[in-house]
């Protein structure tokens, strides 16, 4: 999850943002951080309850999947991941042979 952030936030970015979503926020600082005043005043337990701000701060209610829920429905459609072994052709040569021939020479 992440959280608002003055510094993920900054005010040139938040200038051109005419729309501001939010869900629960844990205190006011961070509610006017995310830019939707009034979001930590949503209740924990409605889970999926959002704020939106465009020209006035309006709730509703969003879609909510709990997290097991997501993995069962996504867990078709996931691949394993497995990493390759590096092909790395080995030539077996003893360097003991080049050592003779070194002190040959």
């Amino acid at each position: 999850m992440q959280r608002p952030d003055a510094d993920l936030l900054n005010s040139a970015l938040k200038a051109n943002l005419r729309v501001r979503i939010s869900g629960r926020q844990a205190d006011a600082t961070n509610a006017k951080v995310a830019g939707v005043l009034g979001a930590e005043e949503i209740d924990a337990a409605a889970r999926g309850r959002m704020k939106i701000k465009i020209d006035d701060v309006r709730e509703f209610q969003a879609y909510f999947l709990d997290e097991e829920a997501c993995k069962e429905m996504l867990s078709p459609y996931k691949t394993p991941v497995k990493d390759p072994e590096p092909q790395l052709e080995v030539i077996p040569q003893s360097i003991f042979g080049l050592l003779g021939k070194e002190e040959q020479r």
